[in-house]
């Protein structure tokens, strides 16, 4: 991976984390780092903010282009 600004973050329930970035998304989990853009279901876009719910569903709110919700597989 190539550094990029990390803009916000969330904990997931199982521990894991999710760090908005000037494009796109990283999930951070206890064997590796993921990154997530647009053929995930996200944005190449900046997050401005991620949130986690009380369902565990984690929200990203990109610069543009609305919120994203990942529900285990996929942003939608």
């Amino acid at each position: 991976f190539r550094a990029v600004p990390v803009t916000c973050g969330t904990q997931a329930p199982d521990g894991s984390f999710w760090l908005g970035t000037s494009s796109g998304a990283l999930h951070v989990t206890d064997t590796g780092v993921r990154r997530l853009r647009r053929r995930e279901g996200l944005t190449d876009n900046r997050i401005l903010d991620a949130f986690t719910d009380c369902e565990g569903n984690v929200w990203m709110a990109s610069d543009g282009q609305g919120l994203f919700r990942f529900s285990g597989a996929t942003f939608q």
